[in-house]
């Protein structure tokens, strides 16, 4: 990534200007890229070079966005052939080709109508419209796989980077996997397949020979991984190409799965032994053999869990890879169905750090799934409509003059991404030019609306040019130049020629308009308590409080105690639940925001079993526990020898023999739970 040098903006804009180390926390919001549409359950683009969005409905049809606009007609209407009845069955999953570009090769997950069998299709585009499937090109490559209930169906389907297509097959329904299919090695269901859908193109696909089953004929050769309840929706790291895997909990808790991509597969996630990192249930799981016992250590356990007290169906969603938000880099964005709230975390290490809720910023409702366009932007599909989250800060940029076609047949499109407020970086992004052909950025503090004098070949907008910088369009006909944030006013016209040779002249983008300037955004460095009951007084530390600062605390105002340039106070109200968020709001709009009565979390225990005299030390590690937290074992009080905000160790009350709840409470009411067994 480029940037543009401090002296060039400096001389434009008459500021000086320097390079910010690393962006605070953005402000989030979303953009709309297709609404009124009947249970959008996907989206994504077909490569990083092909910029249109398929989105998917669960009724059974793919639409298609194109240069912004929602086409009128479907790329593929297959409702005759899906089975949509249920609330969880439906049109499920798309993934494109790798080669797609070259073979039109598509692939689709669906219920089929009359038995409700999963099927993995593949389709082609038609030979006369990119922007229309063959609707009688469908070929069968996995399935059909019965379904024995109408639920847990999952449908994801991503291709990984080698090549392979990996599929997400839920449970078979009902609750409590009745029929233990997902520790059933010769059994689809409750798995993670992985097929070679070249290797026999015609159907049905094959199982790669790397596959870790392969030549264990008690094992099917198409498992990657078995163990998962209702694998929802899955990810590959655009990036690093490790799997993340959104599988829904049964009544306690609900998972994120984290496998590196350097994994030869074969893991196993633990349903039905398991519910995240709670034992569960072997019933009818007598007859596999080698079944692991619970907390074993060949099981790979989740490296987050969520309470289902406080939601119901998770949604696995995207490590961020986009250009738009620098600050959220590596972020791993996921969400629950029913309260459609949207999380966030950072992975360090191998930990999850910094989980916060990002809801009140990107909104929700019915949250069906995330999706990521051509650039890695993050998609959320909800309600009737899919929206992009973007960065909203002290930033506005909007065109002021047409681009011209170059010869590739496509106006270059040159836009602003991100956000120069609260010390944020921005950048300027160009799209659909012409591939690896030389360019100027061109800038001004003036628009004069020059023509280039050429017959067909635009004006410039920004003119008298006051500054340019040289650049080389990539291969993919665009480029992302890195500005420093700066200080103060600005206001400033923006557009790329590029040179064309194939038309004998310069292809122009779009020009922008763009005001931006630099306030510094307030920095929370620590809060406490992080959480409590309504009348605690909680002190914020950290610096940049502007006078008239607020706190916004779930979406409610409140105004500080008392408030210094690095340090405020403020009174929790009424009405605060559980795992919301704490944003300290300058009255410019800048803000910084932390997780505020954070749900505890339990991600292993130990010393269990015991004896039902009690009296006997037993652990707990997670995160959130905070000062004033409680633990009951059977509905007893457990007695607390030394707690952490990731450990908590205790002495058992005595119970009758058996395996009993056991409860952590924080002092604001989170609650999260797991067990113990007593002799």
């Amino acid at each position: 990534m480029k940037f543009l040098s401090s002296a060039a903006l400096a001389a434009l804009c008459g500021t000086a200007l320097t390079v910010t180390a690393a962006a605070q926390v953005p402000t989030l919001s979303t953009e709309v890229v297709a609404s009124g549409l009947n249970r959008p359950v996907y989206a994504t683009s077909p490569s990083s070079t092909d910029s249109r969005i398929f989105i998917l409905t669960q009724s059974g049809q793919i639409r298609v966005v194109e240069n912004g606009s929602l086409l009128p007609a479907p790329f593929l209407n297959i409702a005759s052939r899906v089975n949509s009845g249920g609330n969880e069955q439906g049109l499920l999953g798309l993934a494109f080709h790798p080669d797609f570009a070259n073979n039109g090769y598509f692939y689709v997950d669906y219920t089929r109508s009359g038995d409700g069998a999963t099927v993995v299709e593949r389709y082609e585009v038609s030979a006369g419209n990119p922007n229309v499937a063959d609707f009688n090109s469908n070929t069968l490559m996995v399935g059909p796989i019965s379904q024995p209930f109408s639920n847990h169906n999952a449908g994801c389907i991503q291709f990984g980077t080698d090549g392979y297509l990996y599929v997400a097959n839920g449970d078979g329904g009902s609750g409590g996997d009745p029929g233990c299919r997902a520790q059933n090695p010769q059994n689809l269901l409750g798995k993670m397949l992985r097929v070679d859908v070249d290797q026999n193109p015609n159907g049905p696909a094959v199982a790669p020979a790397s596959n870790p089953f392969v030549g264990n004929p008690a094992v099917n050769d198409l498992i990657w991984a078995v163990g998962l309840r209702n694998p929802w929706r899955f990810s590959f790291d655009r990036l690093t190409d490790d799997l993340w895997i959104g599988d829904v909990g049964q009544n306690a808790l609900e998972e994120i799965n984290f496998v590196a991509a350097s994994s030869n597969g074969g893991e196993n996630y633990g349903w039905k032994i398991m519910e995240g990192t709670n034992c569960f249930s072997t019933a009818a799981c007598g007859g596999i053999a080698g079944l692991p016992a619970c907390n074993s250590p060949t099981l790979t356990d989740p490296v987050r869990t969520e309470p289902t007290s406080s939601n119901c169906a998770i949604v696995g969603g995207y490590r961020y890879r986009g250009p738009a938000i620098p600050a959220l880099q590596g972020t791993y964005i996921y969400g629950d169905n029913c309260s459609g709230n949207v999380y966030a975390f950072e992975f360090v290490s191998g930990a999850v750090q910094n989980r916060r809720v990002i809801t009140g910023q990107v909104g929700s409702g019915t949250l069906y799934s995330f999706g990521e366009d051509s650039d890695g932007e993050i998609l959320i599909c909800a309600g009737n409509g899919v929206n992009r989250i973007v960065s909203e800060g002290l930033l506005t940029s909007f065109d002021v003059g047409p681009g011209t076609v170059g010869s590739n047949g496509e106006v270059p499109r040159h836009d602003v991404v991100g956000s120069f407020g609260g010390g944020n970086i921005a950048s300027l992004r160009l799209r659909s030019a012409p591939p690896t052909s030389s360019a100027a950025l061109l800038l001004s503090d003036t628009a004069g609306s020059v023509p280039l004098g050429f017959p067909g070949f635009g004006t410039i907008v920004p003119f008298p040019v006051v500054a340019s910088v040289p650049l080389v369009t990539d291969a993919n006909g665009g480029f992302l130049l890195q500005l420093p944030p700066a200080g103060g006013l600005a206001d400033l016209f923006h557009q790329v020629a590029i040179i064309d040779p194939a038309i004998g002249g310069v292809t122009l983008s779009n020009a922008v308009r763009t005001l931006f300037f630099e306030v510094p955004g307030p920095e929370i460095s620590a809060v406490s308590p992080a959480g409590g009951a309504a009348g605690t007084v909680v002190t914020v530390t950290g610096q940049n409080f502007a006078p008239g600062v607020s706190v916004v605390l779930g979406g409610t105002n409140i105004t500080p105690t008392t408030v210094s340039p690095t340090a405020l106070t403020f009174t929790i109200p009424m009405g605060v639940g559980c795992d919301t968020t704490l944003e300290v709001r300058n009255p410019v709009g800048t803000f910084d925001l932390v997780n505020f009565n954070e749900s505890p979390v339990v991600t292993s225990t130990f010393f269990s079993p015991g004896p039902s005299a009690g009296g006997a030390l037993f652990a707990v590690n997670g995160e959130g526990f905070v000062t004033g937290t409680t633990v009951t074992i059977g509905g007893n009080p457990a007695t607390i020898t030394a707690l952490s905000p990731t450990a908590i160790f205790m002495l058992t009350p005595p119970g009758a023999p058996g395996t009993v709840p056991v409860v952590v409470t924080t002092p604001a009411g989170c609650t999260v739970s797991t067990t113990y067994t007593y002799l």
